[in-house]
């Protein structure tokens, strides 16, 4: 099995293949928000590396959150287009997830996003295995939440500076999210027959959207643009 994966929800994008030894070839960069024709052209120079064409994908995969409300939907929206195109399923993988992963531990597991300011996201995992489906929690209620959870010696993963965390508890990597993580949790979530169809791929939000009202009524601002 050949699977091509994509990530965007972060301050940086990348792009990672695999087959069924793991990741075999990734690329990331920093490009903002301009990232879907650069991962496409470095998903083209991946391919070309291994002597392989799309056609020759059998599964896309992205990393569909959580993160930037715009990020997410470039990687969830090039998985789908390219598995639609070319009749392939899809896989969805959280970004929580791919961080918990990404350590392979078998104890407990806090992974963490920075969400809006003051605020992140929490994901728990313990043996591998998610403790719930993530939520959003002031930074400062990290340490009482991770306190309150267990006793046994936990690592915590994310690119959030804490205030402080409890004696048995080591923050251990400071990384976001990548399409090499994603790509090798979408190969174990294919593998055992979980891929869907693209049109079932969609993003994962977990807070609520930022969004801000106009200063002006809608009318007044409509008359200032005619004048």
């Amino acid at each position: 099995m050949k699977l091509l994966a994509f990530e965007s929800g972060g301050p940086r994008c990348s792009v990672a293949l695999a087959d069924d030894t793991g990741p075999v070839g990734s690329w990331d960069g920093d490009l903002g928000n301009a990232v879907a024709g650069p991962m496409l052209t470095a998903a083209n120079g991946l391919l070309g590396v291994a002597e392989l064409g799309l056609w020759d994908i059998d599964v896309f995969a992205a990393c569909v959150g959580p993160g930037s409300f715009t990020g997410i939907k470039i990687a969830v929206t090039l998985a789908k287009t390219l598995a639609q195109a070319l009749s392939a399923p899809v896989v969805g993988v959280g970004a929580l997830d791919v961080l918990a992963s990404d350590l392979r531990a078998s104890g407990p597991v806090a992974a963490l996003l920075p969400s809006k300011t003051g605020w992140v996201y929490l994901g728990r995992f313990d043996g591998g295995q998610p403790l719930d489906e993530g939520r959003t929690m002031p930074i400062g209620d990290v340490f009482a939440e991770l306190a309150a959870w267990t006793t046994e010696e936990g690592l915590i993963v994310g690119p959030v500076e804490l205030p402080e965390v409890p004696d048995n508890w080591e923050h251990v990597a400071y990384t976001y999210p990548s399409a090499t993580g994603t790509a090798r949790l979408a190969m174990q979530v294919a593998a055992a027959g979980n891929a869907v169809k693209p049109v079932e791929l969609l993003p994962r939000y977990i807070a609520s959207f930022s969004i801000s009202k106009p200063k002006r009524p809608l009318s007044a601002m409509d008359d200032g643009a005619r004048k």
